[in-house]
């Protein structure tokens, strides 16, 4: 998306997802020019909610913004095989 990001990703039980993700915004802050708001907001999946609805809610998301027709298009798709 043009103005935020969305991503799944897993933590390890003993890290700290803040600091994981504010290290690696100052990261791509510097890297890339990125500018970010402070902060962030997560959504953990729970029990009821499986990886691929969430996964299939992201990689539509562009579709709903009308950015593009097809979200397997969407040029900043990053999945598992690294594309």
């Amino acid at each position: 998306m043009p103005d935020h990001l969305h991503m799944l990703v897993s933590f390890p039980p003993e890290g700290s997802m803040s600091k994981t993700v504010a290290d690696w915004k100052r990261w791509l802050a510097v890297r890339a020019g990125v500018g970010w708001q402070e902060g962030f907001f997560d959504h953990r999946l729970r029990v009821e909610e499986s990886f691929e609805e969430k996964a299939h809610y992201l990689r539509t998301n562009p579709v709903r913004a009308g950015l593009v027709n097809d979200g397997e298009v969407w040029p900043y798709l990053w999945d598992e095989d690294g594309l």
